[in-house]
């Protein structure tokens, strides 16, 4: 299951990451490569949509949520 945001909010969100994680370098362990914004694409099928709107029933309990790049939904 993905939520959307804004192509600002993700780049606004890799910027502070990339940022934290080398303040500490014990943080690279976890975090080797630096976040991007492909990161941001469905990890379901690997494109940029088109997306729909959720409806009751789509997220199981247990699903894994994810941001995608999304300025509109249909």
């Amino acid at each position: 299951m993905s939520y959307a945001v804004s192509k600002a909010d993700a780049e606004a969100h890799i910027e502070r990451h990339n940022l934290w994680r080398l303040e500490d370098p014990s943080r690279l362990r976890h975090w080797p490569t630096p976040a991007v914004l492909d990161s941001y694409r469905c990890r379901g099928c690997g494109q940029w949509g088109p997306y729909r709107r959720t409806v009751a029933g789509d997220c199981p309990p247990g699903a894994t949520l994810n941001a995608v790049v999304c300025e509109h939904v249909t």
